[in-house]
């Protein structure tokens, strides 16, 4: 690391139409171990608010008015003014530990890495922590847990995707060819809420419907990344994604036929465990269709389960 290139690490906050998370996020940031020297902070938002504006312009942080609706065009438009080599990101609804900046910066400063991924806890909007039992927590999943290496990012290809931004900036990093590292410690308090990115079902056909949808965008969004990345282990990476997707659409009853199996036992990242689930319950509902109704139950009481505050 290059000590007299200051800051290291570079902050961005996104906000689209959401005041009420904003200033416990930005001084959840501001409250770290880390020496402010070693780190800026970039808010990117959509609207302006004389508290919030206040209180960023007395801390010094930079202040982008965005008129892009999209998430992946707010960080396009940050990345062009942040100056660290490091890019960790934070949703406005999301919190940092307060060691958070500090651990990312000896990650990168003491490993020869290109990608971090730490860990997260669930919270609800009373920041009162939720079962975190089962929870996804793949290593390209939620943006505020991800820190990266400025230089390996495609940064104009942002604009070209729609959504899944922390996927993306998963292949950046596998398409660099460079260490990456998934991380245990707990750094990032990641909220559920009701919102366009987060849905709180209240039933299991309200589930289903979302499930559904969330599957058909993703699957989009991962055929047009075959298009933009070409390294090995990033294709690979997308098909295991895409097969997971399809079996997963075969067992809610789609007509879908998984591809690539071979591929998704070897290469994939999830765990075994997660893999050997899934697979399994693909063959019964293949084999037993009427498993599906208990598979449905199981799947609707693991799901309420997640918001069951400890």
């Amino acid at each position: 690391m290059t000590e007299n290139k200051l800051p290291y690490i570079s902050v961005i906050i996104t906000a689209y139409n959401r005041k009420e998370y904003l200033l416990d996020a930005i001084k959840s940031v501001l409250n770290q171990t880390l020496d402010k020297k070693y780190y800026e902070i970039i808010v990117v938002k959509n609207f302006g608010c004389d508290t919030i504006d206040d209180f960023i312009n007395k801390n010094n942080i930079k202040n982008i008015l965005s008129d892009d609706t999209t998430l992946r065009g707010k960080i396009y438009e940050a990345l062009y003014i942040t100056t660290g080599e490091i890019i960790s990101f934070l949703d406005d609804d999301d919190i940092f530990s307060n060691n958070k900046l500090e651990i990312v910066y000896n990650k990168f400063k003491n490993n020869n890495i290109t990608y971090y991924h730490n860990d997260n806890i669930p919270i609800n909007e009373e920041k009162k922590i939720l079962n975190s039992k089962k929870r996804n927590n793949g290593i390209d999943y939620n943006l505020s847990s991800i820190s990266i290496r400025k230089s390996i990012i495609k940064i104009e290809d942002l604009n070209k995707i729609n959504m899944l931004v922390d996927t993306f900036m998963y292949l950046c990093a596998l398409e660099s060819n460079n260490n990456i590292i998934k991380g245990n410690d707990k750094l990032t308090y990641y909220m559920f809420h009701n919102s366009i990115s987060h849905i709180v079902a209240k039933n299991f056909e309200e589930y289903k419907k979302y499930h559904f949808d969330s599957m058909n965008t993703t699957l989009n969004s991962l055929i047009i990344f075959k298009k933009m990345f070409n390294s090995k282990n990033a294709i690979n990476y997308l098909n295991t994604r895409i097969t997971d997707i399809k079996i997963d659409r075969c067992i809610y009853g789609l007509n879908e036929k998984p591809e690539n199996l071979t591929n998704y036992i070897k290469n994939n990242t999830f765990s075994l465990k997660h893999r050997t689930k899934l697979f399994s319950l693909y063959i019964f509902t293949k084999i037993y269709p009427n498993f599906r109704k208990y598979f449905y139950k199981k799947v609707w009481n693991n799901y309420r389960e997640k918001f069951v505050e400890q």
